[in-house]
């Protein structure tokens, strides 16, 4: 099911912010559909130019990988340690957040679980 993540790029890595259920959980991004013969490394997204930032992903979750991967977003370091503390917070609160379905580039939906 195509998706939206948020995330911040860690070492060349997409660590997942939201949903909560899943924060600080670790996927790598294809272009790839989840359903090609090829293995999804052949076309891994590159996120070294997005380093430190956070960034909007629409994909398909599939568990270690992100499939039909596209960056959709991206902030800065200063929202990014804001969005990183926000959703740190909403965890430790026991919320569950996640990005809706109507989210796009210009509006970030948040809704509770």
């Amino acid at each position: 099911m195509n998706r939206n993540f948020l995330g911040i790029v860690e070492v060349g890595k997409f660590k997942l912010l939201l949903p909560t259920t899943e924060q600080g959980a670790y996927r790598r991004l294809t272009t790839l559909p989840q359903q090609a013969s090829q293995p999804p490394q052949l076309h891994e997204l590159d996120m070294s130019e997005q380093e430190g930032k956070t960034i909007m992903v629409n994909g398909d979750d599939g568990g270690e990988w992100l499939w039909s991967a596209r960056i959709i977003d991206e902030a800065g370091p200063i929202l990014a340690a804001v969005v990183q503390k926000l959703c740190q917070e909403t965890q430790q609160k026991g919320e569950h957040w996640y990005l809706t379905s109507e989210t796009d580039s210009h509006f970030w939906h948040l809704e509770n679980a």
